[in-house]
């Protein structure tokens, strides 16, 4: 990292290493010396970086500052479905459903691909939301009737089930 003339990539790879061991002090130490350098950048954005702060900060029971993480994703990267499904999850989780589906809109809105469509959906399905996820699904493939990822889904999440 010390060569690198971009460090902020490394330790956004690090803040997500130290995540995952659930070494969360450490990975919100990476990740806040990620977004300081990436500050100096022009425009000062990364990818994930807010996204990965989010997911450091709910699972250490900071919601109020993980949704303004992942709302600052969002704003950054309005195109990427990922940062409005872990908003969704936290919403759902403080069971503010309707502020969940205002959400889900939301992405849809921002980025009507299909792909959308399916995070929508497995996200659905990971919250328990079976009919919700099918929902999503068959809207999806309203639009995008031949897309590959969305035909395959339905069996996909059913195959959750039964796991």
């Amino acid at each position: 990292m010390q060569t690198a003339m971009d460090a902020s990539p490394s330790l956004l790879v690090l803040a997500k290493a130290e995540s995952s061991r659930g070494n969360f002090p450490q990975a919100l130490s990476y990740i806040d010396r990620s977004l300081e350098r990436v500050k100096e950048r022009f425009p000062p954005k990364l990818q994930e970086a807010h996204l990965t702060r989010g997911d450091i900060l709910a699972r250490m029971g900071r919601n109020d500052e993980a949704e303004h993480e992942f709302r600052a994703e969002i704003a950054d990267f309005p195109a990427d479905p990922r940062a409005y499904s872990s908003l969704v999850m936290l919403q759902a989780t403080e069971g503010r459903l309707d502020d969940g589906t205002k959400t889900i809109f939301e992405a849809i809105k921002a980025s009507p691909g299909p792909h959308t469509y399916a995070v929508v959906a497995e996200t659905l399905k990971a919250l328990g939301d079976d009919r919700g996820a099918m929902f999503w699904v068959q809207q999806g493939l309203a639009h995008y009737p031949q897309n590959g990822e969305l035909r395959e889904l339905p069996g996909r999440l059913a195959k959750t089930r039964l796991n």
